[in-house]
């Protein structure tokens, strides 16, 4: 099972995402439909930015770091795998929010934004083991 962790993981993290950003969102609907159009729209405008913010700021930043060193730090293509980290992530947010132009924009952002946390603790670890070195 170690093993197949670091395929699995960027998966199921993914799928979480996609989960909980459908059962905000249908929540939000739910509001939206029983309150007044204009209250309801407000409530639903303010939550669904600051889920968006919380999942992209927080919570995908974590989890890329966590992966990068719980998962990869011994793993000897590591950088390939915090590769394919952040393109499953990437896809799976293109294949959610196709429905806008600016899709692509969006997931070559996350894609980015992945990279870096998913880099962030291999390159730490890296610099640690050579300042120890010396």
């Amino acid at each position: 099972m170690d093993k197949a962790k670091k395929f699995v993981f960027p998966f199921v993290f993914s799928l979480a995402c996609i989960l909980s950003y459908l059962i905000v969102f249908a929540v939000l609907l739910k509001i939206l439909t029983d309150s007044g159009a204009i209250v309801g729209f407000s409530i639903g405008v303010i939550i669904a930015f600051w889920f968006i913010v919380f999942l992209f700021l927080f919570v995908v930043p974590c989890y890329c770091f966590v992966y990068g060193k719980k998962i990869l730090l011994n793993e000897k293509r590591k950088y390939l795998f915090t590769l394919y980290n952040s393109l499953i992530l990437a896809v799976f947010c293109f294949l959610v929010l196709h429905i806008e132009g600016e899709t692509y924009t969006y997931s070559i952002l996350l894609y980015l934004w992945a990279e870096i946390w998913s880099v962030l603790p291999l390159l730490l670890h890296k610099k640690k083991e050579k300042i120890s070195a010396e």
